[in-house]
């Protein structure tokens, strides 16, 4: 009579296994159902953690609130105390027009929403949001802007702000007028980006490339503006100077973005290119130095841009040296054939740039 050898259990052996000859299966009473203390515990542990995090929200952004002269506002900003060119803020955007009806609105009383701004380390601010508002405070504060145009107080019309009466001038120049609120440098830095993409959903819309300029901050993003400032991609782009559409609107940095995004991975585009941009820049936010520089000079190349060009190890990291070749047309996303773009040995989605 041949024996039966008993069989070894262990933690991973799976359940419906033991189910067979001379092997008892598990009754169903073996796995105890949820009962009403079950559904309770777990109530009170989803409350808890709710309250917790509430508790934590209100200690992480610490705020101050105070009503400015525009005269003051205006000083800030002409002493620099104020930062209105911070990397995560929209480029210049208002029209004199635009300008002008904010300071109509002073000379009426109307309520101006307030402005943010950020406590720095260094004791400065930056504008978190109301940078258009400062601007124009501190070109009519500073007499650099003149009024026309008012619809509601046209007796305006033809002012500045030093040739206005003196009762008006000291008014506009010492009341209090401007609320002013500001995030103290104990709240966390991730949060203040929070803040200023909050408010702008209320206000003039960002657009795609405005977003990433937010939520992918760091050193990579940096350098696609970098790139995009370079006189070849203005000329093409017919950026004549901050004024200009496609300059306001982060165009230029966003077909730089478009390329590295192609050139990454071309034969995996879906179609959707908005998409296939937040991915890459999720991807590559925190990319180090030298992934960075190999990125620079494929859309870059130094006959363009003054740079070194890309040895054949830029794939395993390798170094860069003088005057090597880069088997790649600068900037095809201007309206040459992808197809131009024949990356050197290796390709850039290789995992060493991920």
């Amino acid at each position: 009579m041949r024996k039966t050898l008993p069989r070894v259990i262990s933690k991973t052996t799976p359940l419906s296994s033991l189910a067979g000859p001379g092997i008892l299966a598990w009754p169903a009473t073996a796995i105890r159902p949820r009962t009403s203390f079950d559904v309770k515990a777990g109530a009170r542990w989803l409350v808890d953690t709710l309250l917790s995090r509430f508790n934590t929200a209100q200690t992480q952004l610490v705020t101050q609130t105070a009503d400015l002269p525009l005269g003051t506002l205006a000083d800030m900003v002409e002493a620099q105390a104020i930062d209105l060119g911070p990397s995560f803020q929209r480029r210049e955007r208002w029209t004199t027009e635009k300008q002008i009806n904010l300071i109509e609105s002073f000379l009426l009383n109307v309520p101006v929403p307030p402005i943010y701004l950020s406590e720095e380390e260094s004791g400065t601010y930056t504008a978190i949001d109301g940078k258009q508002r400062l601007l124009a405070i501190t070109e009519f504060m500073h007499d650099r802007l003149k009024l026309k145009g008012l619809e509601r107080f046209p007796e305006a019309d033809g002012f500045t702000f030093l040739s206005m009466p003196i009762p008006i001038k000291n008014s506009l120049k010492l009341r209090p007028s401007m609320r002013v609120i500001t995030l103290l440098r104990q709240t966390h830095l991730d949060l203040k980006y929070e803040v200023f993409l909050r408010l702008n959903r209320g206000g003039e819309t960002l657009n795609d490339q405005e977003i990433r300029n937010v939520a992918f901050r760091g050193k990579f993003n940096d350098k696609i503006y970098d790139l995009a400032g370079k006189e070849f991609l203005r000329k093409q782009l017919k950026i004549e100077n901050k004024d200009s559409a496609s300059f306001r609107n982060m165009e230029d940095a966003e077909y730089v973005l478009r390329f590295m995004t192609l050139l990454n991975n071309l034969d995996g585009f879906s179609g959707r290119l908005a998409k296939a941009m937040d991915e890459f820049m999720k991807s590559h936010s925190r990319a180090d130095k030298d992934v960075i520089d190999v990125y620079s000079l494929r859309v870059c190349p130094g006959s363009f841009c003054g740079l070194a060009e890309l040895t054949d190890h830029e794939a395993d990291g390798g170094p860069v040296e003088e005057g090597q070749g880069l088997s790649a047309v600068a900037f095809p996303i201007l309206g040459e054939a992808a197809a131009a773009v024949q990356p050197s040995e290796g390709s850039l989605d290789d995992p060493a740039f991920g």
